[in-house]
């Protein structure tokens, strides 16, 4: 029996943990330092939904040191929101980056702030969901662990936007009430204000090449980062035009969009999302 209906997850669970497992022997010496390692995060997510992750994600009660002790091979980098140190690198040809948060309590303490969907987690054996993921991953929602930390979390790090906004790109799931208002709360100049511009282009780019890019800015205008009388251009769904821009240059597939929707909209997005002159000036 499928694992979850609605065609949102593709493969059985059972298929899903035996890969998730097979995944977690990279890890493994990690959990020989210290029990508290685990899969996390969109690595799960993307495999309950049947998609490959460009990455796998691996949170870890283990020291940086201790990480480093055991993938010496690993360089560090500091996350875009410079909260935490991370190390990365390739183990048997998959790349890895591990959160080595050095201290316990990992599943009390590190979820509270993300998204229900981002918060499962794969101990080796077992999936570990306590906050609904799964039942949200069936319905095709996107909701927060805790609402008011999320909320904060937004207002102190509008970064964080920018993953959630792809992610509604990546996979055109529906945002909750309670996610739509807190998104609401947020002005542009928040955005503009506070996230230097080869992020937003970065991030613009990563959008427009998912397959509900439409959806997306359906979203940006109900939540005014784009000007509302634009919303009336936008179906929302529209996956099977994307198929039409499958492989092609990003610049191509923005003034593809701004012939099949409406160039106002996309003039709009390429404003919002700082992007150079030339796009808007080739539409």
């Amino acid at each position: 029996m499928a694992f979850l209906e609605q065609g949102v997850c593709k493969l059985e669970l059972n298929h899903v943990l035996e890969k998730l497992s097979k995944t977690f022997e990279l890890v493994e010496p990690l959990q020989k330092i210290n029990e508290e390692t685990y899969l996390y995060g969109g690595y799960i997510r993307d495999s309950l939904l049947g998609k490959k992750s460009q990455d796998i994600d691996v949170k870890t009660a283990c020291t940086l040191e201790e990480v480093l002790s055991v993938f010496p091979h690993f360089e560090t980098r500091v996350t875009v929101d410079e909260q935490h140190v991370i190390a990365y690198g390739q183990v048997k040809g998959e790349f890895i980056e591990i959160n080595p948060v050095g201290k316990p309590g990992i599943l009390n303490h590190h979820t509270y702030n993300d998204l229900s969907i981002n918060s499962m987690f794969f101990d080796g054996q077992e999936l570990i969901d306590k906050h609904n993921g799964l039942s949200d991953l069936k319905n095709g929602l996107i909701d927060c662990v805790d609402e008011e930390l999320f909320a904060k979390n937004i207002q102190d790090k509008p970064l964080i936007l920018m993953k959630f906004f792809r992610l509604i790109s990546k996979t055109g799931f529906e945002p909750t009430s309670r996610i739509q208002d807190i998104i609401s709360s947020v002005k542009p100049e928040d955005i503009s204000n506070n996230i230097n511009k080869s992020i937003l282009n970065q991030e613009a780019y990563r959008m427009v090449n998912e397959n509900y890019f439409p959806k997306m800015l359906y979203w940006l205008v109900e939540w005014g980062f784009l000007k509302k009388r634009y919303l009336k251009y936008l179906s929302g769904d529209m996956p099977e035009l994307r198929l039409m821009l499958v492989g092609k240059e990003t610049d191509i597939q923005l003034a593809y969009w701004a012939y099949l929707l409406d160039i106002k909209v996309m003039i709009g997005f390429c404003e919002f999302f700082d992007l150079s002159n030339h796009l808007i000036e080739q539409m």
